[in-house]
Protein backbone atom coordinates (compact mmCIF):
# COMPACT_ATOMS: atom_id res chain seq x y z
CA UNK A 1 0.00 0.00 0.00
CA UNK A 2 1.17 3.79 -1.51
CA UNK A 3 1.32 6.15 1.41
CA UNK A 4 0.51 9.27 0.16
CA UNK A 5 2.52 12.47 1.22
CA UNK A 6 1.33 15.78 3.01
CA UNK A 7 2.30 18.06 0.12
CA UNK A 8 0.25 21.13 1.21
CA UNK A 9 3.95 23.06 1.88
CA UNK A 10 6.53 22.58 -0.65
CA UNK A 11 8.12 25.17 -2.94
CA UNK A 12 7.97 24.66 -6.63
CA UNK A 13 11.45 26.11 -8.80
CA UNK A 14 10.30 28.58 -10.89
CA UNK A 15 13.17 27.03 -13.41
CA UNK A 16 14.34 24.27 -14.27
CA UNK A 17 17.70 24.35 -16.10
CA UNK A 18 18.37 22.13 -19.31
CA UNK A 19 19.36 18.28 -19.03
CA UNK A 20 22.90 18.03 -20.79
CA UNK A 21 22.46 15.24 -22.49
CA UNK A 22 25.69 13.18 -22.61
CA UNK A 23 27.10 11.84 -25.58
CA UNK A 24 27.46 7.93 -26.37
CA UNK A 25 31.39 8.40 -24.69
CA UNK A 26 30.19 9.87 -21.89
CA UNK A 27 27.48 7.99 -20.62
CA UNK A 28 28.59 5.21 -17.61
CA UNK A 29 29.41 2.22 -18.70
CA UNK A 30 28.82 0.41 -15.32
CA UNK A 31 25.25 -0.69 -14.41
CA UNK A 32 25.42 1.34 -11.11
CA UNK A 33 26.30 4.64 -13.21
CA UNK A 34 23.66 3.56 -15.83
CA UNK A 35 21.37 3.29 -12.78
CA UNK A 36 22.14 6.72 -11.51
CA UNK A 37 22.45 8.25 -14.80
CA UNK A 38 18.91 7.40 -15.74
CA UNK A 39 17.83 8.05 -12.45
CA UNK A 40 18.93 11.57 -12.92
CA UNK A 41 17.23 11.50 -16.35
CA UNK A 42 14.12 10.77 -15.15
CA UNK A 43 14.40 13.52 -11.76
CA UNK A 44 15.27 15.94 -14.58
CA UNK A 45 12.26 15.06 -16.96
CA UNK A 46 9.94 15.14 -13.62
CA UNK A 47 11.29 18.59 -12.54
CA UNK A 48 10.57 20.09 -16.63
CA UNK A 49 7.12 18.59 -16.30
CA UNK A 50 6.78 20.51 -12.92
CA UNK A 51 7.94 23.25 -13.86
CA UNK A 52 5.71 23.69 -16.97
CA UNK A 53 2.37 22.98 -14.52
CA UNK A 54 3.53 25.09 -12.25
CA UNK A 55 4.20 27.92 -14.55
CA UNK A 56 0.39 27.53 -16.24
CA UNK A 57 -1.10 27.15 -12.78
CA UNK A 58 0.79 30.04 -11.54
CA UNK A 59 -0.69 32.37 -14.89
CA UNK A 60 -4.24 31.15 -13.85
CA UNK A 61 -4.10 32.59 -10.94
CA UNK A 62 -2.55 35.75 -11.64
CA UNK A 63 -5.16 35.67 -14.88
CA UNK A 64 -2.59 36.49 -16.85
CA UNK A 65 -3.05 33.91 -19.57
CA UNK A 66 -4.87 34.84 -22.91
CA UNK A 67 -3.66 31.58 -24.82
CA UNK A 68 -3.84 28.49 -23.44
CA UNK A 69 -2.42 26.63 -26.53
CA UNK A 70 1.42 27.64 -25.75
CA UNK A 71 1.03 25.91 -21.93
CA UNK A 72 -1.01 22.87 -23.53
CA UNK A 73 2.12 22.57 -26.23
CA UNK A 74 4.36 22.68 -22.91
CA UNK A 75 2.80 20.12 -21.19
CA UNK A 76 2.12 17.42 -24.38
CA UNK A 77 6.34 17.83 -25.11
CA UNK A 78 6.64 17.49 -21.00
CA UNK A 79 4.84 14.18 -21.02
CA UNK A 80 5.96 12.91 -24.29
CA UNK A 81 9.24 13.46 -22.61
CA UNK A 82 8.04 11.56 -19.43
CA UNK A 83 6.86 8.97 -21.50
CA UNK A 84 9.93 8.11 -23.61
CA UNK A 85 12.31 7.99 -20.24
CA UNK A 86 9.95 5.72 -18.13
CA UNK A 87 7.89 4.38 -21.01
CA UNK A 88 10.00 0.74 -20.72
CA UNK A 89 9.94 0.64 -16.76
CA UNK A 90 8.39 -1.44 -14.75
CA UNK A 91 6.98 0.66 -11.32
CA UNK A 92 8.76 -1.43 -9.32
CA UNK A 93 12.34 -0.47 -11.21
CA UNK A 94 11.26 3.56 -10.78
CA UNK A 95 13.94 5.18 -7.74
CA UNK A 96 11.98 6.48 -5.02
CA UNK A 97 13.33 9.41 -5.47
CA UNK A 98 11.57 9.88 -8.57
CA UNK A 99 8.22 8.39 -7.19
CA UNK A 100 8.40 11.28 -4.86
CA UNK A 101 8.92 13.84 -7.42
CA UNK A 102 5.85 12.13 -9.59
CA UNK A 103 3.91 12.85 -6.01
CA UNK A 104 4.34 16.10 -6.20
CA UNK A 105 3.87 16.14 -9.78
CA UNK A 106 0.35 14.75 -9.58
CA UNK A 107 -0.73 17.35 -6.76
CA UNK A 108 0.49 20.01 -8.75
CA UNK A 109 -1.24 18.61 -11.90
CA UNK A 110 -4.48 18.48 -9.50
CA UNK A 111 -4.23 21.99 -8.87
CA UNK A 112 -3.81 22.90 -12.22
CA UNK A 113 -6.89 21.05 -12.91
CA UNK A 114 -9.29 22.65 -10.76
CA UNK A 115 -7.98 25.90 -12.01
CA UNK A 116 -8.42 25.15 -15.47
CA UNK A 117 -11.88 23.65 -14.35
CA UNK A 118 -12.87 26.62 -12.91
CA UNK A 119 -11.51 28.75 -16.34
CA UNK A 120 -13.56 26.64 -18.28
CA UNK A 121 -16.90 26.97 -16.15
CA UNK A 122 -16.53 31.02 -16.17
CA UNK A 123 -16.14 30.92 -20.25
CA UNK A 124 -19.44 28.59 -20.14
CA UNK A 125 -21.08 31.11 -18.21
CA UNK A 126 -19.80 34.35 -20.25
CA UNK A 127 -20.46 32.22 -23.40
CA UNK A 128 -24.19 31.52 -22.15
CA UNK A 129 -24.88 35.23 -21.03
CA UNK A 130 -23.54 36.40 -24.33
CA UNK A 131 -25.92 33.83 -26.25
CA UNK A 132 -28.90 34.89 -24.52
CA UNK A 133 -28.23 38.27 -24.67
CA UNK A 134 -27.64 38.06 -28.75
CA UNK A 135 -31.19 36.33 -28.84
CA UNK A 136 -33.15 38.79 -27.17
CA UNK A 137 -31.67 41.74 -28.56
CA UNK A 138 -32.61 40.12 -32.49
CA UNK A 139 -35.71 38.81 -31.29
CA UNK A 140 -38.84 41.03 -32.26
CA UNK A 141 -40.95 38.82 -29.32
CA UNK A 142 -43.46 37.59 -31.75
CA UNK A 143 -43.17 33.97 -30.11
CA UNK A 144 -42.56 35.16 -26.66
CA UNK A 145 -44.93 34.38 -23.98
CA UNK A 146 -44.57 37.85 -22.53
CA UNK A 147 -46.71 39.43 -25.18
CA UNK A 148 -49.51 36.81 -25.06
CA UNK A 149 -52.97 38.10 -23.44
CA UNK A 150 -54.59 34.94 -21.21
CA UNK A 151 -57.97 33.71 -22.79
Amino acid sequence: MTTELELSHFDVPTAVPPVEVLSNAAQPSDEKGTVIYLEEKMLASVDRAIDVVSNETRALRENVIVDLRPHADAKSRALLDLNRIMGDLSTKDVPQSVVNELRILRHILTDNEQLLSNHLEAVREITDLLSSTMMKEESDGTYTADHLEPR
